[in-house]
């Protein structure tokens, strides 16, 4: 069995981590192939698309002909896929067995290479945009059109997001798509939204426990990052600080509540827009690219994970943090209340309110959970297990020969 993985990225954000660490589970099958259009870092065992001068030229083609069509459009992300890439051309010439798709948005293959794919196709989903428009999450659309002001505009990029989605619903419709999703809440989602012809299943996407443990010597860790010894740690953390998804206005909050004025938050991430010292004196700041030794010490330190996210799939930081330990608060609601047993090994609190956020700071403070946590990681994230769910769903599609 020979399966080719596809994606944009290998590194960056959640879905290109999540991604990498399902090829890496594979990395000792010399059969199993990873190729993206964009690589970071110097991984030889991932394949750079066209990754010459003509390459590079071609891809800013595409993504600047997406930008005129979106009308330079660039703070919330959306995908067309309209202009081709090569990509289907390549998957089509090449001896694999399955292609498994994850994600694919930027241009990575226009939604035409796909319906043209003659091999069978596993497509993981890391967000709603296989079954949306030009949107990538439903908030996302969302506060588009909260934002914008402009009657034509708005009525122009309703028009986009209609037609992008017929062109997919056509796909689904035309081919035989086997379906992966990370949490039960999104394949529910699928079945609300588009004809699924293919299999489809709930596979999670695993973490690295062997590298995400809590680390020793805590006063030592907290001396290198200038952070007090006495307090205990609130951290939360996102690529973007300030994304409205990611629950940031709520964290306003707890940060400006007299009572927090004890304890020492840690915002790990980028703060757009911003200055740091218009926020509370107690919140320290680490922008550190997320270096995975950074994100291990962090989540080694610190008490509490704030996750106040209004929508997640499956969030990798809720995982990564607890398979070192770390219990995590947040909302009752989408992925996260598949990962969090509530007052167990975390605490799932009343969507959206602050005031409950709140209760379940103080549970896990006054509860002893990390072990909980880690072993609800280890049990059912591990590589090896998901490693497994993977083989057993691919060995399915090609016994059904699905296209």
């Amino acid at each position: 069995m020979k399966v080719l993985f596809v994606s944009y990225c290998n590194e960056g954000g959640g879905a290109a981590k999540a991604i990498n660490n399902i090829y890496q589970s594979f990395r000792n099958n010399i059969k199993f192939k990873f190729i993206v259009i964009e690589k970071r870092g110097r991984n030889k065992n991932i394949w750079h698309f066209r990754s010459g001068l003509v390459g590079k030229v071609l891809r800013k083609i595409r993504y600047y002909i997406a930008v005129l069509i979106l009308l330079g459009h660039t703070k919330i992300i959306m995908s067309l896929n309209i202009v081709k890439s090569g990509l289907g051309k390549f998957i089509n010439k090449s001896n694999f067995d399955l292609i498994n798709l994850h994600w694919i948005g930027c241009e990575t293959i226009s939604l035409i290479e796909i319906e043209k794919i003659n091999k069978p196709i596993i497509w993981t989903f890391h967000d709603m945009w296989p079954i949306s428009g030009i949107y990538h999450t439903s908030l996302d659309k969302k506060y588009f059109n909260h934002d914008c002001n402009n009657f034509i505009i708005k009525k122009y990029f309703q028009f986009l997001d209609t037609f992008i989605k017929k062109k997919k619903n056509n796909i689904f419709y035309k081919k035989k798509i086997n379906i992966i999703t990370p949490s039960r809440w999104l394949l529910d989602e699928c079945k609300k939204k588009i004809y699924i012809g293919g299999h489809s299943e709930v596979i999670p996407n695993p973490i690295k426990i062997e590298i995400y443990k809590s680390r020793k010597k805590i006063n030592d860790i907290k001396k290198k990052y200038n952070i007090p010894l006495n307090k205990k740690i609130l951290l939360y953390s996102s690529i973007f600080l300030n994304d409205k998804k990611k629950g940031f206005s709520l964290l306003n909050g707890i940060t400006n509540d007299p009572s927090y004025e004890k304890f020492q938050f840690i915002f790990l991430g980028n703060l757009i827009d911003s200055e740091e010292n218009s926020f509370s004196s107690n919140i320290k700041f680490i922008n550190a690219n997320f270096l995975e030794h950074v994100i291990i010490d962090l989540y080694s330190i610190s008490d509490v994970l704030l996750y106040p996210s209004q929508i997640d799939n499956l969030p990798n930081t809720i995982l990564e943090a607890m398979s070192c330990g770390l219990p995590c608060v947040a909302f009752n609601c989408y992925g996260m209340k598949e990962i969090i047993t509530h007052k167990k090994d975390g605490y799932l609190a009343k969507p959206y309110s602050v005031e409950d956020f709140k209760r379940g700071i103080a549970y896990i403070l006054n509860n002893r959970l990390s072990v909980n946590a880690r072993k609800k990681v280890i049990n059912n994230y591990s590589p090896h297990i998901i490693k497994k769910k993977y083989l057993n769903f691919f060995k399915k599609v090609l016994n059904n020969n699905y296209l």
